[in-house]
């Protein structure tokens, strides 16, 4: 589960400055890490003169019931990661607790970040195409469109 959520952090890193167009890229992934684990995430990303102006992420846990007793520490585990963005320009995120799991949303405006906020998650100078940024992103078994 940490590796994943580790992932998730270079994927947000992978998004935050990049050039292209103005386009949309929208990818979805739904993986089973265990009969007990099913997350299922959706990647909505703008691209305004070149350059990626907005990136939302929802991420929606379901856990089985060998997880369910672990779900606290899992919700912690991901405060944890994505505390230092808490304070950063342009970044906001939320994780809400429900019955059987939990959901995770991520939104960037990259307009807002000031180079503090970038440096914080390592984005200064960072470019990706959006061709790289989609077919990264199909590697990694997202269905983009």
């Amino acid at each position: 589960m940490s590796k994943h959520f580790c992932f998730l952090s270079f994927l947000c890193c992978l998004f935050f400055i990049t050039g292209c167009s103005s386009k949309n890229l929208s990818c979805t992934s739904d993986k089973d890490y265990s009969s007990d684990m099913n997350i299922h995430q959706v990647l909505n990303i703008k691209f305004k003169n070149d350059h990626v102006s907005n990136l939302d992420m929802s991420m929606d846990v379901v856990l089985g019931e060998s997880y369910l007793d672990s779900k606290d520490s899992l919700i912690e585990n991901i405060e944890d990661e994505f505390k230092d963005l808490s304070e950063s320009k342009g970044v906001t995120y939320s994780i809400h607790d429900n019955v059987d799991g939990f959901d995770f949303n991520l939104k960037i405006n990259f307009n807002k970040m000031d180079d503090i906020s970038k440096e914080k998650v390592n984005l200064i100078n960072y470019e990706k195409s959006y061709d790289s940024i989609k077919s990264e992103l199909e590697d990694a078994g997202y269905i983009c469109k």
